[in-house]
């Protein structure tokens, strides 16, 4: 690419086809939404989310996007939250155990 082309994008903000073609295809595709998403800044929002107490290519492997992975997790966290109050491992919330049931 020329320095005039470099300039002119810079100055106009104008990005060349073949390079928002090329990010586009080196990302990934979330299996859950369709959207694209960049696996690295997904990785990075999961682990950030969970405290690095859960690891997003062990559980996803960049198959789903952040928000899709942090819902999923939540969600099954949740789940397994209610299920022990239903067996008494925790403190019974009803409401809690209504809405993750």
């Amino acid at each position: 690419m020329s320095l005039k082309k470099i300039i002119e994008i810079v100055i106009n903000g104008v990005i060349p086809r073949q390079l928002t073609e090329s990010k586009v295809a080196n990302m990934a595709k979330c299996d859950e939404c369709g959207k694209r998403f960049n696996v690295s800044d997904a990785r990075s929002d999961y682990n950030d989310e969970f405290d690095g107490e859960l690891n997003y290519d062990e559980e996803y492997g960049g198959q789903l996007c952040a928000d899709c992975a942090i819902s999923d997790t939540s969600s099954n966290i949740n789940l397994g939250r209610a299920i022990d109050m239903m067996n008494g491992d925790e403190d019974y919330d009803d409401d809690f155990v209504r809405e993750h049931l």
